[in-house]
């Protein structure tokens, strides 16, 4: 799956793109499967249409996914992502809720919410939104240097994610699952590309530095 996009990374007005990203879908389960997992990670098409324009065509894209992972026992992890469709909390809740099948849950990304044009404050609100749908959690940080400016990645804590807060809420609601460090900042700033599709070398450079800085940050974060 060299070079594939992610699950629904595509253009929801292809068709045939949507039946190769079906296939990856099944590739990618059957790789899990041999690695130990059953939680794959899916995304919302890309930006473009109005979501109110399409919200029922999106939903209605989960079905035969939503099939493909009963089959083989996986649960679909939607994440939001502020290149796709669906990129808040507020907008993730109401797609799974929509979607209401027991193989699609929320992947919540608090910083993506902090990048969507909606303009939502990823925690508390965004949060309060999805909590009890999320079964993954991705982390990293950003800030706005001024109102209605584009954020910019910043290390974990130095943002206006509130990390310390939304840890702390995880627990408190009795989250279970795992946590990942998404190290996207880089002590080079990434052109936009390069950050919303990671891979090759220029993504890899300097990630292992701005990782080892990130778990540092998280470890000083009081308990």
């Amino acid at each position: 799956m060299r070079g594939r996009p992610p699950f629904y990374k595509c253009d929801i007005d292809n068709p045939s793109e949507r039946q190769e990203h079906l296939e990856i879908l099944r590739r990618t389960i059957d790789v899990g499967q041999r690695l130990g997992t059953n939680l794959i990670r899916t995304f919302t098409f890309w930006k473009g249409p109005k979501l109110a324009d399409v919200w029922d065509r999106v939903v209605d894209s989960y079905q035969e996914p939503v099939a493909i992972a009963r089959q083989s026992g996986a649960i679909l992890a939607v994440e939001n992502e502020y290149a796709c469709l669906i990129g808040t909390g507020r907008e993730l809740a109401r797609f799974v809720a929509a979607v209401n099948q027991p193989e699609v849950k929320a992947l919540w990304d608090p910083c993506n919410a902090l990048f969507d044009d909606a303009g939502e404050a990823p925690f508390p609100d965004g949060y309060q939104a999805v909590r009890g749908q999320i079964i993954h959690v991705h982390l990293k940080d950003a800030k706005r240097t001024a109102p209605g400016a584009k954020p910019v990645l910043t290390p974990l804590t130095e943002g206006q994610i509130g990390i310390a807060d939304q840890l702390a809420a995880l627990v408190a609601d009795g989250y279970d699952g795992f946590i990942s460090l998404e190290t996207h900042w880089r002590p080079e700033a990434l052109d936009e590309s390069t950050v919303r599709l990671p891979g090759g070398r220029a993504f890899s450079e300097k990630a292992a530095q701005a990782t080892i800085y990130c778990l540092k940050k998280w470890d000083e974060i009081p308990s």
